[in-house]
């Protein structure tokens, strides 16, 4: 066997690592780097059970020659992406919390609520969080991967194929160049759907992610056929070359997907079409846009500059400085959604529109008759107290802030018939009352004065009472 041609592979189920002794140059930094794995007065002189895989990379990379090296197995890769996918889980966790933490007590201090901020661990945080994080995810993840797109050219995405292909031939076209499809299949590429099969599914993303967000509750129920519709559109449209493959092929099959992929977007207007766009844009949600377009453009103009050429000190030091300039545009536009598009959220979906939120009535045992403030009481009945229709603003575990349902200020009822429209778009924010859980009774939500429900569990009085 020529020595020069000699490769021995070891392996750890993980990782394969592959020695060249032709390219050994024998400096002794993998011995000395890690001792437990390197042995060569052994033999076998690698064992690499007694190291984390992990180790045995960072003493691979430092091998001046070249003559170790290593590919990661089946096996490997899987464990790397479960490990990628946790770590991506945990930090978008993370901005989700932080984000939701931020939009909500900024949204309060509107309304002179601040003992919320004590409370820590809510999962509204995540849930508001996770609704602040789409926009801005989606902005970056694009510039991304138009700018991967851009650098390797075979880099593919079929989530955006189109656009990819677009933009390489607008930034690389002599590298780049795309071909012209030769098949009547023209919209249809290798690895992924077809382009209306795209379209259909983010229709169907688009409309969940608008009716999640700002539909409120019953939105479902009243629109839930135009909402089957879309469904059995998208299921039609991936149905169409596995099922209807015989009957409909070639430029049939892409007239189909067409057409499919148009009725599906006059499916998703007429979805949407009940929530107030319209309203939202004349309270500034532009401004929200606006701040994720250019965090966007941002992301995009800083991953296009690659550091390679840069010693690892100044490395981290410039990505150090982008990821300082990211966080600051993030920032403001969590303070941006907290003043803009929290507002539209439903606050029965943990929001602050209250203008279809059920009015609440409280009612106090007598003992509590004179803990009621002035301004909300309503006596009625012998032993109970009550108080006048209420929005319920905020609840902790102590304390249940409410506002008048009428509290207009100084607007007249035909200025401003519903006051909670006022209150969402900033014109007018209500006198809000805390009032203390240990002292209520009961807590009775009405909708078109018809009583829904009793009261919440947690509170105690009530509970008391009831048995």
């Amino acid at each position: 066997m020529d020595k020069n041609n000699l490769i021995k592979k070891y392996t750890n189920g993980e990782i394969t690592v592959v020695w060249q002794p032709s390219k050994c140059i024998h400096s002794e930094n993998c011995e000395k780097n890690n001792p437990d794995v390197f042995k060569p007065q052994d033999r076998p002189w690698i064992k690499l059970e007694n190291s984390s895989t992990e180790k045995i990379i960072e003493t691979i990379s430092k091998c001046p020659s070249g003559a170790l090296s290593y590919y990661r197995t089946e096996e490997g890769h899987f464990k790397l992406y479960l490990e990628y996918i946790a770590k991506i889980s945990v930090l978008v966790l993370g901005i989700a919390y932080a984000s939701g933490f931020l939009v909500v007590i900024t949204f309060l201090d509107q309304y002179g609520i601040r003992e919320t901020g004590t409370e820590f661990f809510r999962l509204k945080y995540i849930y508001i969080g996770l609704f602040s994080l789409v926009f801005p995810g989606a902005s970056a993840a694009l510039a991304v991967g138009l700018n991967a797109a851009r650098v390797l050219p075979e880099f593919n995405t079929p989530a955006w194929t189109p656009l990819v292909d677009w933009f390489r031939r607008r930034w690389s076209p002599s590298q780049n160049r795309v071909e012209e499809p030769t098949s009547t299949e023209s919209n249809t590429d290798n690895h992924g759907l077809p382009l209306p099969s795209k379209i259909v599914f983010c229709f169907l993303i688009l409309d969940s992610f608008l009716i999640l967000a700002f539909a409120h509750p019953g939105y479902y129920s009243r629109h839930h056929l135009l909402i089957e519709m879309l469904y059995a559109s998208a299921v039609l449209i991936l149905l169409v070359r596995p099922v209807f493959g015989q009957l409909f092929h070639g430029r049939a099959a892409v007239v189909i997907r067409w057409v499919l992929a148009l009725v599906s977007l006059l499916i998703s207007v007429l979805i949407v079409k009940d929530i107030d766009f319209q309203t939202m844009i004349k309270e500034r949600i532009y401004d929200y846009l606006f701040l994720v377009l250019l965090f966007g453009l941002l992301v995009f103009t800083l991953t296009m500059r690659r550091l390679t050429s840069l010693d690892s000190g100044d490395r981290r030091a410039k990505i150090l400085l982008r990821c300082v300039i990211l966080s600051f545009i993030y920032l403001f536009t969590v303070f941006s959604f907290a003043h803009t598009v929290y507002n539209h959220i439903p606050a029965e979906k943990g929001g602050g529109d209250f203008t279809a939120m059920p009015d609440a009535r409280i009612c106090f045992m007598a003992a509590e008759k004179n803990s009621i403030p002035p301004e909300i009481a309503n006596n009625e009945g012998v032993g109970f107290a009550c108080s006048v229709p209420l929005k319920i603003i905020e609840e902790t575990s102590s304390v249940v802030f409410v506002a008048r349902s009428d509290d207009r200020g100084s607007f007249s009822y035909k200025e401003a018939p519903v006051p909670a429209v006022l209150w969402r778009s900033g014109q007018y924010r209500p006198m809000v009352f805390g009032l203390n859980k240990t002292a209520i009774a009961s807590i009775m939500l009405s909708n078109k004065n018809v009583i829904q429900s009793g009261v919440a569990k947690d509170y105690p009085v009530l509970q008391r009472r009831q048995k």
